[in-house]
């Protein structure tokens, strides 16, 4: 497995960002001024062909947006991917049901072909079928992402009943944010939630997705503020579930 790192969160790079495994390539291209939207794209245009037709790739950055160029990377040679997203958030917002304007709650929306589809465009993404997406361990919902979850029928579960009859069929892309874990383990995240699931029962999960041989990616959201305090605690939770996706 090829180990990329982006330490960005959204279009700002995030000094003092550390990710506790072996990397392999850090993504740390100049941006150009404007939009965020407009930077991230230029994020993304260096990511992508950096991931594209690696074998197995694992992203990790300080957000959920760079999934979506995981996922245009990895459709580049895996067709028809279905996505596992695990997550104490939806991101199944659009601009119109945003309450906060937060981009990091928009790109599952997007990545189903919800919203303004701009930056999919940009970057060659394909909308995946919200029927062939998982949503696991989301517990902080706005009332319009939940409506739009509803009415698009986009299977969920929690971390402790998801069963591997669940999954979509086919190669999947796993999508990993770690404020699905409970906050009490994990100081300093952007947006945490109370409750979620223990170390044992993430590291559980983790193993019984790597054990379908199915993925054919991951991506994972270290989405806590850099603290150089709280990163050996932090390195220390994560690192058995990180190997468990190194493999």
């Amino acid at each position: 497995m090829t180990t990329f790192v982006v330490p960005f969160h959204l279009d700002e790079r995030q000094e003092g960002f550390e990710a506790p495994v072996r990397t392999d390539r850090t993504i740390v291209p100049t941006l150009p001024t404007g939009d965020p939207w407009i930077r991230m794209a230029a994020l993304y245009g260096e990511l992508i062909p950096a991931v594209a037709g690696d074998p197995h790739p694992l992203v990790i950055a300080g957000d959920c947006t760079t999934s979506m160029a995981t996922l245009a990377a990895l459709q580049t040679s895996v067709p028809d991917l279905g996505v596992v997203w695990i997550d104490a958030h939806g991101d199944f917002n659009t601009e119109e049901t945003t309450a906060s304007g937060y981009l990091g709650g928009l790109p599952l929306a997007k990545i189903c072909g919800l919203g303004d589809l701009e930056i999919l465009e940009s970057i060659g993404l394909t909308p995946v079928d919200p029927q062939r997406v998982l949503l696991v361990g989301a517990r902080d919902l706005d009332p319009g992402e939940d409506a739009l979850l509803t009415a698009t029928r986009v299977p969920r579960s929690t971390v402790a009943n998801l069963d591997v009859a669940d999954l979509p069929s086919g190669p999947l892309f796993l999508h990993l944010d770690v404020d699905v874990a409970d906050p009490a383990d994990l100081p300093g995240l952007h947006f945490p939630v109370d409750g979620g699931p223990d170390q044992q029962e993430l590291i559980d999960l983790i193993t019984t997705l790597a054990g379908t041989g199915r993925l054919a990616g991951v991506d994972v959201g270290l989405t806590w503020r850099p603290d150089a305090e709280a990163d050996r605690i932090r390195a220390d939770y994560m690192r058995p579930i990180l190997a468990l996706l190194d493999a």
